[in-house]
């Protein structure tokens, strides 16, 4: 994930820092459906979403607009951009994840140390 300046603000929340899994069980190893989350953005698989916007949707939501990049097409280069929200549930154990229009996938807060 590209480095943010060491003067700039961190762009996500830290309340969304972390790994997450679609599965609690799944946490004990990184499978292909982790997301991870820090202060600059998002990544699964091979997949990397550089955060350049984002924006409070309510209490516990947030909209964010991102670069993305693969490894398999140009890490110096975005290969397109991406709407994602963002929702905490269950006290922040739970993510609710949206990208663009595809179906809402819920994941759970793996336990340990929050990345970011």
């Amino acid at each position: 994930m590209a480095l943010a300046p060491a003067s700039a603000a961190p762009l996500l929340p830290e309340a969304f820092h972390g790994r997450w899994n679609p599965d609690i069980g799944a946490c004990s190893h990184e499978p292909v459906d982790e997301v991870r989350i820090d202060a600059d953005g998002l990544s699964y698989y091979e997949w990397t979403h550089e955060a350049y916007a984002v924006r409070k949707t309510g209490k516990n939501g947030i909209a964010v607009s991102a670069r993305l990049f693969s490894p398999e097409v140009d890490l110096e280069k975005p290969v397109g951009k991406v709407r994602l929200r963002l929702t905490l549930l269950a006290g922040g154990q739970r993510l609710a994840y949206r990208a663009g229009n595809a179906a809402q996938q819920i994941y759970v807060r793996c336990p340990g140390r929050r990345s970011g």
